[in-house]
Parts: C-alpha cells; sequence; structure tokens
C-alpha cells in the first residue's frame, strides 16, 4: 500500500500557489489546518488529500466567499448546504451587476453630459451665437423640494442640492441627468440687489426612476418653452434671460414669469465659473382658443327653438336656430311654451 504523500507548509504553498502566510490565516481560523502531526518532531504536514481543498477554498475566495462562510462549509461538508450557499451568492451577485450597470449608465450619462457641454463652449466661443429656439421640454418625472429659501445668483444654493441628494438616497431612487430649478417667483428675481428679494420660492429638482415615487416625486408634463443655452457665470445670465424675452417679442410668443435652469455642467465639474454651462426653458403662456374655435363651440351649444314672431309668410311662427346667450336677442317664454324673440326685423 503506498504511503500518503506529506508536505511541509512551504511544499504545500508551493504546489498550490499561495503564500504560506495564506496557509497560516486559514489554520489560525481553523479553515485548513495540516492534517497530520509527526509525534517525534510535532512538526504538521499537509496531506494530499488537501490539496484540493486548498485550490477549491482559493477558488471561493476568489469568488469573494466570505471566511466563515467557507468555514463553515467546510466543517458541514453538507452539499445542500454548499447549493443553498451558491444561490445566495448568485443573488448577491445579480445586485452587484444591477449596481454597476447603474453606474456605468450613470458615468456614460456623465461623459456625454461633460462632452456636450464641452462642444456647446467651443461653438459659443467661435459662433457667438446663443441658438436660442423654442423647444419642446418632454415629461419627466422628479424628485423636488420646493420652499421658499435664498435664490440670488451671486451663491450657489448647495444646501439645497445636497438636502436632494439625501432623498434620492433615502428612497432609492436612481437620478437621471442634470441637477434642475423652478424660479416660482420670476426669473428675473435671482438678479435682484434688493435685500427682500434675496429669498423666493424655489424649487430643487432632478429627474429620477425606480424608488418609491409617490414621496417627494412629482411629473412634469411635457410643454413648450423658449429655450437656449447659456455659458457663463450663473450672476451674469441676467442678460441672457433678456436675450431669450427678446427673442418672444420678436417671434409674437407669449412667455411666463417662470423658468427652468438645467445645469449641464457647474461648480461639481469645473472650478472656472467662465465653463459653466446651464440650459433655460421659459415656458409659453397657454394660448386662449382661436376665434374660429370659439365660433365652433357657440354653433354647437346653439338650440332648436320656436320663436313667436313674423315671417316671410307672415304666419307670425317660425323655427330657427338661434343662441340664446348671444346678446343680440331677447328670449322670453310664452304662455304656449314657446320663446318669443323679440329680434322681429330677423327674417327668415
Amino acid at each position: 500500500m503506498k504511503k500518503e504523500e506529506k508536505y511541509t507548509i512551504g511544499q504545500m504553498a508551493e504546489i498550490c500557489n499561495v503564500s504560506k502566510k495564506i496557509l497560516r490565516y486559514y489554520d489560525e481560523n481553523g479553515i485548513i489546518r495540516p492534517a497530520y502531526r509527526d509525534e517525534s518532531n510535532n512538526y504538521r504536514y499537509y496531506t494530499e488529500n488537501q490539496i484540493e481543498e486548498i485550490l477549491l477554498l482559493q477558488e471561493l475566495r476568489s469568488l469573494d466567499f466570505p471566511v466563515k462562510v467557507i468555514g463553515k462549509l467546510f466543517k458541514s461538508r453538507d452539499l445542500k448546504a454548499f447549493e443553498t450557499e451558491l444561490e445566495r451568492q448568485l443573488d448577491e451577485l445579480r445586485i452587484e451587476m444591477d449596481k454597476l450597470w447603474f453606474k456605468y449608465d450613470r458615468t456614460l450619462e456623465l461623459l456625454l453630459r461633460t462632452t456636450r457641454g464641452r462642444i456647446a463652449i467651443g461653438e459659443e466661443k467661435r459662433t457667438r451665437n446663443a441658438q436660442i429656439q423654442r423647444v419642446c421640454f418632454h415629461e419627466r418625472t422628479v424628485a423636488y423640494t420646493r420652499y421658499i429659501s435664498y435664490l440670488n445668483a451671486k451663491r450657489l444654493f448647495i444646501s439645497r442640492r445636497a438636502e436632494l441628494m439625501k432623498i434620492i438616497n433615502e428612497n432609492k431612487y436612481e437620478s437621471i441627468g442634470s441637477n434642475m430649478a423652478i424660479f416660482h417667483s420670476g426669473y428675473m428675481q435671482q438678479f435682484s440687489d434688493r435685500k427682500e428679494d434675496e429669498c423666493g420660492d424655489l424649487e430643487v429638482l432632478i429627474e429620477v426612476k425606480n424608488g418609491n415615487l409617490e414621496k417627494h416625486c412629482r411629473v412634469i408634463k411635457e410643454f413648450d418653452a423658449v429655450s437656449g443655452i447659456y455659458i457663463g457665470p450663473y450672476k451674469k445670465m441676467k442678460s441672457f434671460y433678456e436675450e431669450l424675452e427678446r427673442y418672444a417679442y420678436e417671434n409674437n410668443i407669449e412667455i411666463q414669469n417662470v423658468s427652468i435652469e438645467e445645469y449641464l455642467v457647474g461648480a461639481t465639474m469645473t472650478d472656472n465659473q467662465e465653463n459653466y454651462v446651464t440650459r433655460i426653458y421659459i415656458p409659453l403662456k397657454k394660448q386662449e382658443k382661436s376665434k374660429k374655435e370659439k365660433e365652433r363651440k357657440e354653433d354647437y351649444g346653439r338650440i332648436k327653438y320656436d320663436f313667436k314672431r313674423p315671417n316671410a309668410m307672415g304666419d307670425g311662427i317660425t323655427t330657427d336656430y338661434c343662441n340664446p346667450f348671444d346678446g343680440d336677442h331677447v328670449h322670453e317664454k310664452g304662455v304656449r311654451g314657446f320663446y318669443a324673440c323679440k329680434c322681429s326685423e330677423r327674417r327668415l
């Protein structure tokens, strides 16, 4: 019968391609200990059967199995327990993969935003063209906070952004795109030097998905806006707002006194304020119904009445369509249930 091979810690480390320090660590934590002790010199040796155990242990460690879990598996030697632990590890890996994909998407989005900002800066310097136009602001679900706070353009409202990020993290939202702000008190207030204008109705928001969207979230419906990209410090943005107003005036567009600022490149991405990139949206006022549309709706409201008035035949009764809400007509209900129209000059 062949005598079982025995190996010193150095020999086993070389065979299994691990360090002696790691083998001592496994030994001290009771995971894998040398199986044989020589009573003559009290030296301990690993056996040939333990080579496979150490290789398996190394494989599990490469898969990020915790050392304590590996120790329990080696002690129990139970296949069902091993299978359960592998399934648990798979579930954790799926979660990690989702997190990694999310980080990948966020990193890619940030890269694209940075690239667009850099291109916009180069284009603006080359052409000096603000590229103001009428655009559609598409529907978005946003996480937000809205209350009266400091909003002057001379200072960043970074604490409001930190507050919003805390809400996003607590509710496990996935944020998409850039930070935004809505100036509900009027967009020009942020440039005022008056003390009483330093604070106003400010909403800080960012587009989100997933998580409990019923809390701290709302949907911004699609709307048309006058929009353009401004490059430079926030405190100098007033002149660009005036350009937006001029564009609206020249194109017979009525705009609201509210704006949305989308911060494509800001203080978190560059320390040079001249390279800040902000897209501004000024929503259009809701248009009144056109004259034809009004007339069409009035036609739908016309009612058929019997009018007691002379007609072309002179018989005193005529049936006609008449709008009872027309200011030129006065209608009185007679004893026979007819409506007497006092516009007797009208003829069929």
